[in-house]
């Protein structure tokens, strides 16, 4: 912001801002615009595949086939049908709505976890549940939940050793959430049958040397949930659109203002 005198807008390109300092911002009245909402579909879509994925031992039969050189259709354990299990979300903001809606659509049964929504507005066949509910209940977890104080690591060994169906765990929200290390420790100890993780603690992991990466039950993936087409060109729009709202003075149509000006 010093090098640039006459700034007046920061728009992002994303849906998070705290890689600006907003304190600052609004001394300097500055308006900073990150984009609310363009990849909540993606998003979805991204889980639902990864949980499939998982269920299905698509990536433990590719391991097989593609290390091992074997041809077992009874490498893996089988699982049920994903019909008969429970999706338990941590999260039911926009993307965790929007995954449940999918999964109920596959016949599950869905149950959901999140302190701030005390009840559903629209009409969505899913149930609240308290945290040791969710655990007792999940065939499957997966985390949607933006990341704040009360849930910083929350994902730790304690938790993972709460969770009664040894299920598969997908972490869509942020790698922070998560002790890697006590997820490693899970995993070896067979705690999650496991894991789909599209982000990790580090934003530039040293990969060669993950301990999470190549495990034949574990699907990383970098950071690409949002990815389509149809997200790139909406993520321009809306923030470039910010941008000309802000400055002719229409805030009220600025998709998502987060400064005080």
């Amino acid at each position: 912001m010093d090098y640039a005198k006459k700034l007046k807008v920061i728009s992002i390109n994303a849906t998070g801002y705290d890689n600006v300092d907003l304190e600052e911002a609004n001394k300097r009245s500055i308006g900073v615009c990150p984009v609310g909402e363009y990849a909540t579909k993606d998003v979805a879509e991204f889980t639902i595949s990864m949980m499939l994925t998982l269920i299905k031992n698509m990536k433990e039969y590719t391991y097989d086939v593609e290390k091992n050189y074997k041809w077992r259709y009874d490498f893996p354990k089988s699982n049920k049908r994903v019909e008969e299990m429970t999706l338990g979300i941590f999260g039911l903001g926009k993307i965790g709505k929007e995954v449940a809606k999918k999964a109920i659509n596959l016949g599950m049964k869905v149950i959901a976890y999140d302190p701030y929504v005390n009840s559903l507005e629209e009409k969505l066949d899913v149930r609240m549940v308290d945290l040791h509910e969710l655990l007792a209940e999940a065939d499957v977890i997966s985390n949607h939940m933006n990341l704040n104080e009360t849930n910083y690591e929350i994902f730790n060994y304690k938790m993972f050793k709460k969770m009664k169906k040894k299920p598969y765990f997908i972490n869509m929200g942020r790698g922070a959430s998560i002790v890697e290390n006590d997820l490693v420790r899970a995993l070896d100890e067979e705690l999650l049958r496991g894991a789909g993780l599209d982000l990790l603690a580090d934003e530039t992991p040293n990969l060669k040397i993950h301990p999470l990466v190549g495990k034949e039950n574990v699907i990383i993936t970098p950071h690409a949930a949002f990815y389509t087409s149809t997200s790139i060109k909406e993520l321009q729009r809306i923030s470039t659109e910010n941008i000309v709202n802000y400055l002719n003075d229409e805030k009220q149509k600025v998709f998502k203002l987060v400064s005080e000006n």
